[in-house]
């Protein structure tokens, strides 16, 4: 038993941070899910069914989610860009431009009722850009940082991506009418992104894998 458990102190997947990674996976497309089960609210609710180039909500917000979040990501593997943001910086980063851009899509729901429509239609698609932006800051650096550990970390983020969408599908399927669990989805979502920075700054603290990645070599003992 002894030689057993020396054993597994001395193997590589020992002290793996697998549950800061599980949720890191939660937090990198919870925001986005949330939009998505709940965008009878915009789209019924606070837009009323306008329509741009034929297109209502439902279409415009992919299309502007996926054009913000690939522009993100072009400008993110330029090494000059990389180099300054740094992989932790584009994780904290990430995570605060997320929470701004879910917490504006809130407050568009709240203050824009009476309001021309197509105004609350562009401010909304602003914050979608701006999720998107989050959304790609967040999952360059976590794949970055989960790739340079262990590829177990790698499935324990898709694991956590994974749980994040069906767990707001749930609830979205009784309540996505519903502008009050809209509204506390949007703050539950954006507390748990603000609960990152603390839990990696510990975890990289404590963690010998995370120091490795992370920290330079002089701050790693």
């Amino acid at each position: 038993a002894t030689k057993t458990s020396a054993r597994s102190l001395q193997s590589p997947s020992a002290d793996l941070p697998v549950g800061l990674f599980y949720y890191l996976g939660v937090v990198t497309l919870l925001h986005w899910n949330v939009v998505l089960s709940f965008m009878p609210v915009y789209s019924q609710g606070l837009l009323k069914g306008v329509h741009w180039l034929g297109g209502d909500w439902g279409e415009w917000v992919p299309l502007c989610y996926a054009i913000a979040t690939n522009a993100m990501l072009a400008v993110t593997t330029n090494r000059t860009v990389a180099a300054k943001l740094g992989t932790v910086g584009r994780l904290y980063s990430g995570c605060i431009v997320s929470v701004i851009s879910i917490l504006g899509l809130l407050a568009c729901d709240r203050l824009l009722q009476d309001v021309d429509k197509d105004f609350a239609m562009f401010l909304g698609l602003i914050n979608i850009a701006i999720l998107g932006i989050g959304s790609s800051l967040l999952q360059g650096s976590i794949f970055g940082l989960a790739g340079g550990i262990s590829p177990r970390l790698s499935s324990a983020v898709m694991v956590g991506q994974g749980a994040a969408g069906v767990g707001t599908g749930i609830v979205g399927l009784p309540f996505g009418d519903n502008r009050t669990a809209s509204a506390m989805c949007m703050i539950l979502s954006s507390l748990a992104a603000l609960i990152v920075p603390f839990w990696f700054g510990q975890a990289t603290r404590s963690n010998s894998h995370l120091r490795l990645v992370v920290l330079p070599a002089a701050e790693r003992h």
